[in-house]
């Protein structure tokens, strides 16, 4: 089983209320997870012996102002860009968060690089991540 397959049947036994929906394009993998679990997912993937996911290549924002994502999904869209160094494998979590109240919790137990990225989608966006450091 290769390494998308791999991430797919973990994403989808350990954590199947939390996916929302699976995307692919440009043959780039990519799943819409419930807000409340990113920390969850993150940690899990994180520590996943045979995916290990170790490496958090970018935290990035997209606000939907004005577009039909936002009525659909929410106006800003936080994207966790992981990397596996051991499967030279990278692939997207989404976070779809509501303009009113656009926060999650901070990744940084798990990587220490995402010290900075929060803080840069804070600054930028106005996006808060519960339990950052600073």
């Amino acid at each position: 089983m290769d390494i998308r397959q791999r991430v797919r049947e973990f994403l989808s036994t350990q954590f199947g209320d939390a996916i929302l929906r699976e995307e692919n394009f440009r043959d780039q993998q990519s799943f819409a997870v419930k807000a409340e679990s990113i920390l969850d997912l993150c940690h899990a993937l994180h520590d996943q012996d045979d995916l290990k996911f170790d490496l958090l290549a970018d935290i990035t924002v997209v606000d939907w102002l004005g577009d039909e994502n936002e009525t659909q999904y929410g106006r800003f869209e936080v994207v966790y860009n992981l990397f596996s160094l051991q499967h030279n494998y990278r692939f997207f979590l989404k976070v779809f968060l509501p303009a009113d109240k656009p926060e999650l919790s901070s990744v940084t137990a798990v990587w220490n690089g995402a010290n900075w990225m929060e803080r840069e989608a804070w600054d930028l966006f106005g996006v808060t991540f519960v339990g950052h450091p600073d």
